[in-house]
């Protein structure tokens, strides 16, 4: 897992590091070696790193110097996914529960139950904070008081991935559909393929508008920016749907194996491969623009930041380049 945040990049490993590099000069910074299994997600905010890992901890460092803040108590088991807004860190566990704890004090506020399977995926904006499980479901929650508002259901097997932007929430999932749901009214918009990951705000059924069908196998990653939603499939395609009618825009085509990460920044759209290369699109037109080829083994992880893109691969390296080069 990678993030980026300003000039600080971090990565996540299966050798339980948490790396921090330096995004201008590639040179690493820190490394931080605390955790005693691997690393599952990490995620940056300013000056903070939080970490998460099949160790059953989820650790806060200090991002400019690598210090360790805190060890959050009451983890019951392994961590599968973290992340982090203002003062609020949220993680999604291998136990159902979704926890909520004070990025400051370490203090955890909040156990979130009401998932019967792991939370694999978790997200947050503002007070709404949203978990997509292998229970089918995904839920959203009141980040304040940890209340459960809505139960989304419609999918029919393990939710992979969540995002949400503004009153949109995507879920992606092992039954290849991607769904898209409305934040306020929790109304079901989409969905089409495998997903594994989410995020948002008590317990509610609702309906489902659409579903965005297209993917031919599971569809393991998802993003969105603006009006534009990204999937990325085993079926070796990237898929571009608009957010508000569900309508699919593009089939993106080039990779020659499953695509396991992609992101979205204004008009360019990044995808990570099994074939071991990262490729840039053209998020209106959904032309490829480059083929980004390095790394020897799968790529993991993609994110975009300005003109920065960074990418995790099974080769064990964090690569950067030059969007725009």
């Amino acid at each position: 897992n990678v993030a980026i945040d300003g000039d600080t990049i971090v990565s996540g490993s299966l050798d339980g590091t948490v790396r921090i590099w330096n995004a201008a000069s590639g040179e690493e910074q820190h490394v931080l070696n605390r955790h005693s299994h691997s690393v599952t997600s990490v995620a940056i905010q300013g000056d903070t790193i939080v970490s998460g890992s099949l160790d059953s901890t989820v650790r806060i460092w200090n991002a400019t110097s690598g210090e360790e803040r805190h060890v959050l108590k009451g983890n019951p088991g392994r961590v599968f996914s973290v992340a982090i807004q203002g003062d609020t860190i949220v993680g999604g566990f291998y136990d159902d529960t979704v926890r909520i704890w004070n990025a400051t004090s370490g203090e955890e506020q909040h156990v979130l139950e009401g998932h019967s399977d792991d939370v694999n995926s978790v997200a947050i904006q503002g007070d709404t904070i949203v978990s997509g499980s292998g229970d089918n479901t995904v839920r959203t929650w009141n980040a304040t008081s940890g209340g459960t508002r809505h139960v989304l259901k419609g999918h029919s097997s393990p939710v992979n991935s969540v995002a949400i932007q503004g009153d949109t929430i995507v879920s992606g999932s092992d039954d290849k559909t991607v769904r898209i749901w409305n934040a306020t009214s929790h109304i079901l918009k989409g969905h089409s393929g495998y997903f594994y990951s989410m995020a948002i705000d008590d317990d509610t059924i609702v309906e489902e508008q659409h579903v965005l069908k297209g993917h031919s196998g599971y569809v393991y990653s998802v993003a969105i920016g603006g009006d534009t939603i990204v999937s990325g499939s085993y079926d070796n395609t990237v898929r571009i749907w608009n957010a508000t009618s569900g309508e699919e825009q593009h089939v993106l085509k080039g990779h020659s194996d499953g695509v396991l990460s992609v992101a979205i920044q204004g008009n360019t759209i990044v995808s990570g491969s099994s074939d071991s290369t990262v490729r840039i699109w053209n998020a209106t037109s959904g032309e490829e623009q480059d083929v980004l080829r390095g790394h020897p083994g799968r790529v993991f992880s993609v994110a975009i930041q300005g003109d920065t893109i960074v990418s995790g691969s099974y080769d064990k390296t964090v690569r950067i380049w030059n969007a725009t080069s």
